[in-house]
């Protein structure tokens, strides 16, 4: 009877690994969905309300869609002639761990532009972050499908397999 229990707990514990890094591929992928439709939201927020950039990331800080995007959260909420924007967007975007280093550089090539030309010149440079921010959602969406099978299905089998070994 306690073998039996032990082979259950041992199955259950390879499948929950395996469910956990399917899990982390999922994340990543929302992550990126959640980064795209942040740009787009961006683009509009500077063409059409003209708000300056403290004022954007309030906005985007109260959107509950943004908010779970840790970056975002740890800007600074109020103007401060001591802080650079871009300073602090990097920091913030350097420090969030659910982002990936591709993730990460294409934020900061877009902090990096952002209040330093015309609407237009944003709008540009947000629409090729975009183009990439797409790129990377693909990218991920088609890792997700093909590995969090696998990863769920190895996890179940390693530990099954684990199991049979200490009976």
């Amino acid at each position: 009877m306690i073998k039996l229990i032990i082979f259950t707990l041992i199955a259950a514990t390879g499948a929950f690994v395996g469910i956990s890094a399917a899990d982390v591929l999922r994340k990543r992928r929302n992550t990126a969905r959640r980064l795209h439709s942040l740009l787009t939201e961006l683009a509009v927020m500077i063409r059409y309300r003209g708000l300056d950039l403290f004022d954007i990331v309030q906005r985007l800080r109260n959107n509950t869609e943004f908010s779970s995007l840790g970056f975002i959260c740890s800007m600074p909420s109020e103007y401060s002639p001591e802080l650079d924007f871009h300073d602090e967007w990097k920091r913030s975007v350097e420090t969030d761990s659910s982002l990936t280093s591709d993730m990460k550089q294409i934020l900061n090539e877009l902090g990096s532009s952002l209040g330093t030309s015309d609407v237009d010149g944003q709008i540009s440079v947000i629409d090729a972050a975009s183009e990439k921010m797409t790129a990377l959602e693909k990218q991920l969406e088609a890792e997700y499908a093909d590995k969090s099978r696998l990863y769920r299905s190895t996890g179940i089998l390693l530990g099954i397999m684990t199991g049979i070994i200490f009976i």
